[in-house]
């Protein structure tokens, strides 16, 4: 029979000799880590182009909504449904008004139900697919996106505490 304090201290044992294992074996390389490391066989022009990802990305977007994108420079302000309130008010009274007449406001239909007043303004387009919560970049909250034939130049997420100092 084992004495009642030995029982109590196999758990640490146990523990540091888990612990022993899994550092001695943190050096071998994981299954995963030859895809992370192997670069792509040929690296197209296209990828060497800044934000490549993002007019791919674009491009698919505004084919999907079939919204024209002009070749001279324009700007394109979007406002997703998990974007803050404060956020959107801004983004809709103060960013959009002040952007000049080459831009365009998207905004899901969730958006535009709460501010009825942006339904049929020249500038505005309504996501009614909700298409802008699903594209797969890192850009969240406010994004602005800039044009020039037809590539995006320019992308940009406005975190709250730069919407809140405009």
């Amino acid at each position: 029979m084992i004495p009642i304090r030995k029982l109590k201290i196999m758990p640490l044992g146990l523990f540091l000799i888990s612990c022993m294992i899994v550092s001695c074996q943190s050096n071998q390389e994981k299954p995963w880590d030859r895809y992370l490391q192997t670069q792509p066989e040929e690296n197209t022009f296209q990828d060497t182009i800044p934000y490549a990802r993002e007019t791919r990305i674009w491009k698919a977007y505004t084919d999907s909504l079939k919204i024209d994108i002009p070749s001279q420079e324009y700007t394109y302000i979007i406002i997703p449904s998990a974007s803050c309130g404060g956020c959107v008010s801004t983004a809709i009274y103060a960013l959009f008004p002040e952007s000049g007449p080459n831009t365009m406001l998207i905004v899901g239909e969730n958006i535009a139900e709460k501010y009825p007043q942006l339904y049929n303004q020249e500038r505005v387009f309504v996501d009614t697919a909700s298409l802008c919560d699903k594209l797969n970049w890192e850009y969240g909250n406010i994004i602005e996106i800039k044009t020039k034939n037809k590539q995006v130049i320019h992308a940009k997420s406005y975190t709250s505490d730069e919407m809140y100092n405009m």
